[in-house]
Protein backbone atom coordinates (compact mmCIF):
# COMPACT_ATOMS: atom_id res chain seq x y z
CA UNK A 1 0.00 0.00 0.00
CA UNK A 2 1.54 2.92 -0.98
CA UNK A 3 0.53 6.67 0.72
CA UNK A 4 1.39 10.00 -0.27
CA UNK A 5 3.62 11.47 2.60
CA UNK A 6 1.86 14.22 4.68
CA UNK A 7 3.63 16.56 6.94
CA UNK A 8 2.82 17.73 9.87
CA UNK A 9 4.82 19.40 12.82
CA UNK A 10 3.31 20.92 15.75
CA UNK A 11 4.91 22.85 18.70
CA UNK A 12 3.28 24.20 21.35
CA UNK A 13 3.78 25.67 24.89
CA UNK A 14 4.79 22.20 26.42
CA UNK A 15 7.21 21.68 24.03
CA UNK A 16 5.20 18.86 22.47
CA UNK A 17 6.36 18.26 18.47
CA UNK A 18 4.15 15.91 16.65
CA UNK A 19 5.63 14.48 13.11
CA UNK A 20 3.55 12.73 10.98
CA UNK A 21 4.24 11.05 7.64
CA UNK A 22 0.66 8.79 6.82
CA UNK A 23 1.32 5.83 8.46
CA UNK A 24 3.96 6.90 11.24
CA UNK A 25 3.61 9.47 14.10
CA UNK A 26 6.45 10.15 16.07
CA UNK A 27 6.06 12.43 19.34
CA UNK A 28 8.55 14.01 21.18
CA UNK A 29 8.18 15.88 24.53
CA UNK A 30 10.65 17.28 27.13
CA UNK A 31 9.44 16.89 30.48
CA UNK A 32 10.94 19.30 33.16
CA UNK A 33 13.88 16.78 34.14
CA UNK A 34 15.10 17.60 30.62
CA UNK A 35 14.62 14.19 30.08
CA UNK A 36 13.21 13.50 26.03
CA UNK A 37 10.72 11.06 25.29
CA UNK A 38 9.85 9.73 21.86
CA UNK A 39 7.02 7.51 21.32
CA UNK A 40 6.32 6.43 17.84
CA UNK A 41 2.83 4.74 16.21
CA UNK A 42 2.71 3.09 13.22
CA UNK A 43 -0.85 2.72 11.83
CA UNK A 44 -2.19 0.17 9.85
CA UNK A 45 -0.60 0.05 6.41
CA UNK A 46 2.89 0.93 7.40
CA UNK A 47 5.07 -1.13 5.83
CA UNK A 48 8.34 -2.52 7.42
CA UNK A 49 11.40 -4.87 6.14
CA UNK A 50 12.83 -6.11 9.33
CA UNK A 51 10.66 -6.72 12.60
CA UNK A 52 11.60 -5.52 15.94
CA UNK A 53 14.28 -7.91 18.25
CA UNK A 54 11.89 -9.67 20.49
CA UNK A 55 8.97 -9.89 18.30
CA UNK A 56 6.49 -12.32 18.88
CA UNK A 57 4.75 -15.13 16.44
CA UNK A 58 1.39 -15.48 16.72
CA UNK A 59 -1.70 -17.39 14.89
CA UNK A 60 -4.89 -16.47 14.41
CA UNK A 61 -7.48 -18.56 12.68
CA UNK A 62 -4.61 -19.96 10.91
CA UNK A 63 -3.41 -16.68 9.77
CA UNK A 64 0.59 -16.32 11.26
CA UNK A 65 1.09 -12.58 12.49
CA UNK A 66 3.86 -10.71 14.54
CA UNK A 67 3.20 -8.95 17.57
CA UNK A 68 5.64 -6.48 19.49
CA UNK A 69 5.02 -3.64 21.68
CA UNK A 70 1.14 -3.44 20.93
CA UNK A 71 1.86 -3.36 17.15
CA UNK A 72 0.68 -6.43 14.58
CA UNK A 73 2.67 -7.13 11.30
CA UNK A 74 1.76 -9.58 8.63
CA UNK A 75 4.43 -10.57 6.65
CA UNK A 76 3.38 -9.86 2.83
CA UNK A 77 5.96 -11.31 0.41
CA UNK A 78 9.72 -10.14 1.78
CA UNK A 79 8.06 -7.35 4.53
CA UNK A 80 5.23 -6.91 6.92
CA UNK A 81 2.59 -4.41 6.91
CA UNK A 82 1.21 -3.38 9.90
CA UNK A 83 -2.35 -4.70 10.68
CA UNK A 84 -5.39 -3.85 12.84
CA UNK A 85 -5.35 -6.29 15.96
CA UNK A 86 -6.50 -9.51 14.68
CA UNK A 87 -10.36 -10.72 15.50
Amino acid sequence: MKTKPALLILTGVLGLSVLSTGCVIVRTREIPTQTVVTETTYKPGYVVTTLPAGTQTRVYKGAKYYYYDGVYYQPQGRQYIVVTQPR
